[in-house]
């Protein structure tokens, strides 16, 4: 194996551990040549493809993605140089996959509850201090459920 390869599927079985999260069943994809559907099956309609490499071509990749999904949700997750880009990996999705994502990010209720504080302890209590500095926190506004999942969206 070249260490091109190698270092492909390090990343793609890297890559596949933080997918479970989503997808539990999600596996690494077998080889096809031009046949492939991506990198990975059992992520729902979503075509992933998973690349690693210093030298990014982000339009070729975003165009054969997007040939090989025929109409279900793709991305490209790459992972370029470790050493100079902080190993963080960037996601490459379309407009309108992107605007739907965040649509149903917006759409989605929230509970977040800020860690305690010395003024939660001196209280005697685990309840966090409210946002506004008063001693209960604001009324939460009801949030509709959204319409529907992406998952509905896109079946």
């Amino acid at each position: 194996m070249s260490r091109a390869r190698a270092k492909g599927t390090r990343w793609e079985t890297e890559l596949l551990t933080r997918l479970r999260a989503v997808w539990p069943h999600a596996e690494r994809a077998p080889l096809r040549g031009s046949n492939d559907r991506g990198d990975y099956t059992a992520c729902n309609q979503w075509l992933l493809e998973a690349k690693s490499t210093t030298t990014p071509r982000f339009l070729e990749w975003a165009r054969t993605a997007r040939r090989k999904a025929a109409g279900d949700p793709w991305a490209v997750l790459w992972h370029g140089d470790r050493r100079s880009d902080l190993g963080q990996p960037l996601v490459l999705v379309d407009l309108d996959t992107f605007l739907d994502l965040a649509a149903h990010e917006m759409a989605a209720p929230r509970i977040v509850l800020p860690a305690p504080t010395a003024d939660t302890a001196a209280r005697g209590d685990a309840r966090p201090a409210a946002p506004n500095g008063h001693d209960e926190a604001p009324p939460v506004a009801d949030v509709p459920p959204p319409a529907a999942t992406l998952n509905e969206t896109t079946a």
